[in-house]
């Protein structure tokens, strides 16, 4: 499945509100400057996903995953490689993480998922004219493969490469929102009448 240029300018100013909206709230949470920055959303298959975010980190991936339902089914994730996950996670809270789990860093990192993940989904949702209900986010270290096994009925999944740029640190993450067929196709029906007004 792929996007015409039109669709992808629609859902990425889309992704960019929701970037926009959950900085604002971080940096008030955190009283850190935080700038998040999504510079393009992309329709890949599954396969592919390695390449675009694996960068010689060894390949162990933190993510804050959240389900959603209503005008569209699917499920969002928010996922940094390990190195990013241990910086965002130190700057955040002013300390070292080590590289194992442990409840600190997964509930700070929860923390930060739920709120980038409801700003993208919120602002999706809102300006489509769309109703979403969210389950409870949950945290996952793993390799790439493990992020996206059976989580798309058709391997095709839209990625956000995002980026965050807190006290001149940079931490790289991306976004991955999953459909169902069905609903990703409800989803181009709304942004089409968005490109018709």
């Amino acid at each position: 499945m792929n996007l015409t240029e039109e669709e992808r300018d629609v859902l990425s100013e889309l992704v960019n509100i929701g970037v926009g909206q959950a900085s604002s709230t971080l940096n008030e949470m955190i009283g850190h400057h935080i700038c998040l920055n999504v510079p393009r959303v992309q329709m890949i298959h599954e396969h592919e996903l390695h390449e675009y975010m694996c960068d010689g980190d060894g390949g162990v991936f933190s993510s804050v995953n959240m389900g959603f339902q209503g005008d569209f089914d699917g499920r969002a994730m928010l996922v940094f490689p390990q190195k990013s996950a241990n910086v965002l996670v130190s700057s955040l809270l002013g300390e070292g993480a080590d590289d194992g789990m442990n409840e600190l860093k997964s509930g700070t990192l929860i923390e930060v998922g739920n709120i980038l993940i409801n700003g993208v989904m919120g602002s999706m949702a809102n300006m489509l004219g769309a109703s979403l209900r969210y389950t409870v986010p949950d945290y996952l270290e793993c390799e790439v493969l493990h992020l996206v096994d059976g989580k798309s009925d058709d391997g095709t999944l839209l990625l956000a490469e995002a980026s965050f740029e807190i006290d001149d640190l940079s931490v790289e993450g991306n976004v991955l929102l999953f459909f169902q067929v069905a609903s990703f196709e409800r989803l181009l029906a709304c942004v089409a009448r968005e490109l018709a007004v």
